[in-house]
């Protein structure tokens, strides 16, 4: 792979990692129709993704923080409450407990902590049918295709008005697997995280009018 091929795929990760198309399904369609050798293509993907997460950083470096320091406190809060328990134990006592979450930060920290848990998982287990998978032209076509459709049910769904309180961790786990099996690539990761987040059902679909 030579410096230009490399910036053009990178440039490609670029315009299409924000958008709900999937960013490795492009790089995979481009490199398997342009004939580009990235020798380790699973090594690859994830430094242009280091690009993207940087980019993230900047964003959102507020949210990002604030969140960061909630779960510092959530781990403090944590270790406090093993120590008032060790007290009552000890004491025959009934201090009060302080409650780990009680803010939407501190919900989101542990919703990303539970939906890891299965992508991690999915990661792990396919990898190798994941580094397969972007060395042929079909999955990623069919995923791409998969991807129109998921979109299309999040279009026609209703707009969610869940705030993250309301959010249960069984969703998040759900919305965790979703993510994982979305590490195949032309099964974009935020397209399918979109429609996974939206409850679908006949009741909430509308049809265009003419």
């Amino acid at each position: 792979m030579t410096i230009i091929e490399s910036i053009l795929l990178g440039i490609l990760q670029g315009v299409t990692e924000f958008l709900p198309v999937s960013s490795s399904g492009h790089l995979a369609l481009a490199q398997n129709i342009f004939h580009i050798e990235t020798n380790d293509s699973m090594l690859f993907d994830i430094m242009l993704h280091l690009g993207t997460l940087v980019a993230v950083f900047i964003v959102y470096h507020r949210d990002i923080w604030n969140m960061i320091k909630e779960a510092v406190f959530m781990a403090g809060d944590i270790f406090r409450n093993l120590y008032t328990f060790i007290l009552n134990r000890i004491h025959k006592t009934s201090l009060k407990y302080r409650k780990i979450v009680h803010n939407s930060y501190r919900k989101f920290v542990v919703l990303i902590l539970v939906s890891t848990v299965p992508t991690g998982i999915i990661g792990v287990l396919g990898k190798d049918l994941i580094s397969d998978a972007s060395q042929t032209l079909l999955i990623p076509g069919i995923c791409l295709l998969i991807t129109g459709v998921l979109l299309l049910m999040a279009d026609l769904a209703k707009e969610g008005r869940k705030k993250p309180k309301d959010v249960t961790y069984r969703s998040g786990l759900l919305i965790g697997a979703a993510q994982g099996l979305a590490t195949l690539p032309g099964l974009s990761r935020s397209g399918t995280t979109i429609t996974a987040c939206i409850p679908v059902s006949y009741t909430h679909l509308t049809l265009p009018t003419t």
